[in-house]
């Protein structure tokens, strides 16, 4: 540059650079995020059925992830560090203008003239400039600027680049190298990338090969390898770089042929003879106004907008950065086309928890939002389709989690809303019967615990008040039921401690006479089924080991005996068999006697020592004819009547 030439800088190394200052401006309008109009619909949850509290000690404390992780349950966000939106107070990105429209053509007389798109000026701390709309209105639709000077940041880049991007003129970068090693060049890029980062360059970036004092002193591959680290420090930045030098330094002092990178020629006198230069520095002593003084002149024939991506990541001293329209983004959502990210206050992508408007979001360490099953220290969360964090109950692939209020999943016994629910291990909601602590329990399809009488697959069962199934005897006010070892609810005939019960379809133990199949059995008040003698409403009647009550002529202990269709023992009567004739005294003993109208003897009293009384009962026996076996239908257990099953499952 002409400006750079007149002064013979001696070449300081870019560790020197100032500090930079952010120029205070209005802030960027802040992007909305990631929109929650995919998430999960919100639910209430699954509970709306009976509930109870288990017994203690009955929680399960193991947890295990989705994908079947062993890991431990955790009640705190175990969060080291969230960073907060709103802490990070007003952000400016320096005031610049997001590059929306296409560079600026047709505006320029002269432009035409060469045959160039677009006329634009380059400009460093020798120039000043003093308004520029005026720039703008003169034709200007582009402008290179200094990053340095005197071995530091160019005092006039950052005014220069706010001032230009504001008024719609396109901004490229330059460096006026010194340097004479790969090393030194690659420091002269970083030096340009930390002064570039904060502005909408949308045009290259160039290395400046003209002075002849280091850089010239170099050797035509030499200086060649410059450019080469140089640009390709920049390029794998994420920007477009590019070569200035006039057309003695192309001809004598780099060796082209192993430069790959776009020109920008200088040659005043008359039209440059680079066939190759998009850009032709065509005077060093133009007169624009809004610029004091003269100025060089610059004629683009290369439209860069496909060759500058706008909108991409960018790496700067290790860290990256996103840029939307050629604007560094900070302190807002980013959308990069597959990824949601949020850049902080400085443009750094957060990693980890993220707090924005009440909700929670997690970023992966390479600033990723998650969405879905998320494991952290640890603990599961679940992250819906917006990235916010999800609590309470979420129904997610047909199956139903619950994350507490710091969002992690929970498992095992879970008292919420006053109900008690069974989280497996990996979290599902349990339904149906699951084994916890060695016993079982049922929970309704609404995941709540069961208490009380529950139907399932076809057998009734009865819940504890704890939740814990039922085995064995149980006594409801004066009725009795018998669960089997699995918990059925026993029915008909069974087997208990080696004596015969027998059931009603609804459960209830039965007490005294019976009859099925054709036959009668007497089951005592406790329920089991008696044999031998029994005394019913003061008659006498004799079941066989079976419990089958016996009929007809029956030798007893060698006593014969005669028990009429009702079962009823025959007592003081004379009764025949068809061919003989006896008398069967008090207590029922049979002994040949005379045909009626003979005098007999009387049974005697102290053969009704033979029966055993088993007690008082108080049902119809056998000779009513009227019993047919269970009375009512399938009911309750508890309820006489009714068709419908054990209880009203809520």
């Amino acid at each position: 540059m002409n400006q750079n030439r007149k002064h013979n800088l001696a070449w300081q190394a870019a560790a020197g650079v100032l500090s930079l200052m952010l120029t205070a401006a209005a802030p960027m309008a802040s992007y909305a995020g990631p929109s929650d109009s995919t998430a999960v619909t919100a639910v209430q949850g699954p509970g709306a059925g009976s509930s109870s509290g288990f017994a203690s000690g009955s929680t399960v404390s193991s947890v295990t992830s989705p994908s079947g992780t062993s890991s431990g349950a955790s009640t705190a966000r175990g969060r080291s560090s969230v960073y907060d939106t709103a802490s990070q107070g007003t952000v400016s990105v320096n005031g610049t203008a997001a590059v929306t429209d296409p560079i600026r053509t047709g505006i320029s007389t002269d432009a035409a003239h060469f045959g160039a798109m677009a006329k634009g000026v380059d400009l460093s701390r020798w120039n000043s400039v003093t308004d520029w709309n005026a720039v703008a209105k003169d034709g200007i639709s582009f402008a290179i600027l200094a990053t340095r000077g005197n071995g530091a940041e160019d005092v006039t880049f950052r005014p220069n680049a706010i001032g230009a991007a504001k008024h719609g003129i396109r901004i490229g970068a330059y460096i006026y190298s010194y340097a004479k090693t790969e090393e030194e060049a690659i420091a002269e890029a970083d030096f340009v990338l930390k002064t570039v980062k904060d502005y909408p360059i949308s045009l290259p970036i160039f290395f400046d090969a003209e002075d002849e004092n280091t850089t010239g002193t170099l050797s035509k591959a030499e200086v060649a390898r410059l450019v080469n680290a140089f640009c390709g420090r920049i390029k794998e930045a994420g920007y477009y770089p590019a070569l200035y030098c006039n057309e003695h330094w192309i001809a004598n002092k780099i060796d082209m042929s192993a430069v790959n990178w776009d020109v920008w020629v200088a040659r005043y006198a008359d039209q440059y003879t680079y066939k190759k230069a998009t850009i032709w520095q065509q005077s060093s002593k133009g007169s624009v106004n809004g610029i004091t003084g003269n100025v060089d002149i610059d004629y683009m024939f290369r439209d860069y907008s496909d060759k500058v991506d706008g909108n991409t990541w960018r790496t700067i001293d290790g860290q990256r950065y996103y840029y939307k329209n050629h604007v560094i983004q900070k302190a807002t959502w980013v959308n990069d086309g597959a990824n949601w990210y949020y850049a902080d206050a400085d443009g750094v992508p957060v990693a980890g928890w993220l707090k924005d408007s009440g909700s929670y979001y997690y970023l992966n360490s390479d600033g990723k939002m998650a969405t879905g099953w998320k494991e952290i220290n640890g603990d599961w969360y679940y992250l819906k389709s917006s990235g916010a964090m999800a609590t309470g109950w979420r129904q997610i692939d047909n199956n139903w989690y619950y994350l507490n209020s710091n969002g992690v999943m929970q498992t095992g016994v879970q008292t919420i809303g006053g109900k008690t629910y069974y989280l497996k291990g990996d979290g599902k909601m349990a339904t149906g019967w699951n084994e916890i602590g060695g016993d079982s329990y049922y929970f309704d399809a609404d995941g709540s615990m069961a208490t009380g009488w529950r139907e399932a697959d076809g057998s009734w069962y009865y819940l504890k008040k704890d939740g814990k199934r039922q085995t064995g005897w149980l006594t409801q006010g004066d009725l009795t039921y018998y669960l089997k070892g699995d918990g059925r609810m026993a029915t008909g005939w069974q087997e208990v401690d080696g004596a015969w019960y027998y059931f009603h379809s609804d459960g209830r133990t039965a007490t005294g006479w019976i009859g099925g199949n054709g036959s009668w059995y007497y089951l005592g008040e406790n329920g089991q089924m008696k044999t031998g003698w029994i005394s019913d409403k003061g008659k006498w009647y004799y079941l066989g080991a079976d419990g089958k009550m016996l009929t007809g002529w029956q030798t007893i202990g060698n006593t014969l005996y005669h028990l009429e269709d009702s079962g009823a023992l025959t007592v003081n009567a004379v009764i025949s068999n068809g061919q003989t004739w006896y008398q069967a005294d008090a207590g029922g003993a049979c002994t040949e006697t005379a045909a009626p109208g003979t005098e007999a003897t009387a049974p005697q009293a102290e053969n009704t020592a033979q029966a055993q009384q088993p007690g008082t009962v108080s049902v119809t026996g056998p000779d009513s004819r009227q019993q047919s076996g269970p009375q009512g239908t399938a009911s309750v257990p508890g309820q006489s009547s009714g068709s419908y099953g054990p209880g009203s499952v809520q």
